[in-house]
């Protein structure tokens, strides 16, 4: 609560949350439900949407590593992603394979694997049942290493607002918007 207070300037009303930022501590504190570390974790949502639409709409899956030195770079594509699965900004997307350093990539992947995100960005228990795994992924987007990510933001159901992600780390901005 402490690090809400020194962000928003306010105490956080989690009797009545009305603001975005409340809401969110609302539901990190007392909503523990599994399916938001299902819907977190990079790999399983994939399963998860695949079920509930009845299609496959997420990026292909190359491979799955538990550990970063299994790795073998021989069997991966010239152009994709490794991705950790159980937080967010773990990505090292790969343009062009025989310019990658495999020894910082492993070693950057592995201290990933050892990163709690469930703490990193306040309290958001569901990354922490997370079994962390490694993988790569069909790279996607416009070649450039950009990518625009859509986001909606729905409360007991209902969109209320979207947000439009662009960047790639890099000057990465974020914009809301409400439905209208």
């Amino acid at each position: 609560m402490k690090q809400f207070v020194s962000a928003h300037g306010v105490r956080c009303n989690l009797d009545e949350p009305e603001t975005i930022q409340e809401k969110l501590m609302w539901l990190n504190i007392y909503d523990a439900d599994p399916l938001k570390s299902d819907c977190a974790d990079k790999l399983k949502v994939k399963e998860y949407a695949r079920n509930v639409l009845g299609v496959d709409i997420g990026v292909p899956t190359i491979k799955v590593w538990d550990n970063a030195n299994d790795i073998d770079f021989s069997e991966l594509p010239e152009r994709f992603v490794l991705k950790c699965n159980h937080g967010s900004g773990m990505n090292i997307i790969v343009q062009d394979k025989s310019k990658i350093n495999e020894d910082d990539a492993r070693q950057k992947l592995n201290r990933w694997m050892n990163d709690d995100f469930s703490m990193r960005n306040g309290f958001e228990s569901h990354y922490h049942w997370i079994e962390r795994k490694i993988f790569a992924e069909k790279i996607i987007g416009n070649g450039c290493g950009e990518l625009r990510d859509y986001k909606f933001w729905c409360f007991n159901g209902e969109p209320n607002f979207w947000t439009i992600n662009d960047g790639n780390g890099h000057g990465q901005w974020m914009k809301f918007y409400d439905m209208n």
